[in-house]
């Protein structure tokens, strides 16, 4: 039987690019800081559903984005305010979750502390927790690392960029690295010694502030450099979202100005464990992971 909201039967039907704009209000009225950008994006990448009422309006979301033929990253699983608490999320969730199965892919996603315990229980385990840290206006001077330079991405570098965060991430996602670079291609650097790539930021410009990430480096150092410079001229607010064992590169931050918002925890489903996550400083966002 259908999900019901306020006795209204609800049409499940995929989303498609057309319905951009509709996801966009859903996620603006939870307060999240995607962009049609974004969504056309994610849309363009995977697989979207949404439930919508008899005349057509968009009410709840859920989102799988299949990575490297392995993982399926659950993002905007999202439920109108007037439609919450009547089994709307759980079944989105439900159906994400059997989209994964028949696609042979391990489910992974990133979960605020109410998600966590309703995940938990569908066999989600954690892998590590973050911390979203925020300013209202970046304080962060240029740091400089001896022997290191930092330059912004090339379309010749971009390919060796892709590698390094398939290693760091745990699978490929050529597509969204992609969408990065092009949504903020000044702010997209890469941290070189003597040719060798060591490490490299990304920024999107979003509905609310700008975020940072993905960031990944060999130490802490070089991160604090790349971050830096991706900031560096920013006006308004910047959102980043930190690994927590990543201490010392936490607390500069935090040094600056930048203050926590919200926890999250990266939760796996049918695997065990993914990636690198001692050369990943930020992720790209509970969104793209």
């Amino acid at each position: 039987m259908p999900v019901t909201g306020r006795t209204e039967p609800l049409r499940l039907a995929p989303l498609t690019d057309e319905h951009a704009d509709d996801g966009f209000r859903l996620s603006t009225e939870a307060g999240w800081n995607q962009t049609v950008a974004d969504w056309r994006a994610m849309l363009r990448i995977g697989e979207g559903w949404g439930r919508f009422t008899a005349k057509g309006q968009l009410v709840a979301s859920a989102l799988v984005l299949p990575y490297g033929g392995r993982v399926g990253w659950i993002a905007m699983v999202l439920v109108a305010v007037r439609y919450r608490h009547q089994g709307l999320g759980t079944a989105m969730m439900a159906h994400a979750l059997q989209r994964c199965e028949q696609l042979g892919l391990s489910a992974a996603l990133d979960a605020t502390p109410e998600g966590r315990r309703v995940y938990r229980p569908l066999g989600f385990t954690d892998l590590f927790p973050l911390q979203r840290l925020q300013t209202t206006r970046s304080r962060l001077r240029v740091v400089e690392v001896e022997g290191v330079s930092i330059r912004e991405i090339g379309e010749r570098d971009l390919e060796r960029v892709i590698r390094l965060d398939a290693e760091v991430f745990g699978v490929p996602r050529d597509e969204v690295m992609r969408h990065c670079m092009a949504a903020q291609p000044k702010r997209a650097l890469a941290a070189k010694r003597a040719g060798r790539l060591l490490g490299f930021v990304f920024a999107r410009r979003g509905r609310q502030s700008l975020h940072i990430g993905p960031v990944s480096a060999d130490k802490t150092e070089i991160a604090q450099a790349l971050v830096s410079r991706a900031v560096n001229g920013a006006k308004g607010p910047v959102t980043i979202d930190v690994l927590d064992h990543q201490e010392r590169f936490q607390a500069w931050l935090t040094s600056h100005g930048f203050l926590p918002v919200r926890p999250f925890m990266r939760m796996l489903r049918g695997i065990g464990e993914l990636g690198q996550p001692a050369r990943s400083f930020a992720i790209t966002g509970p969104e793209f992971g």
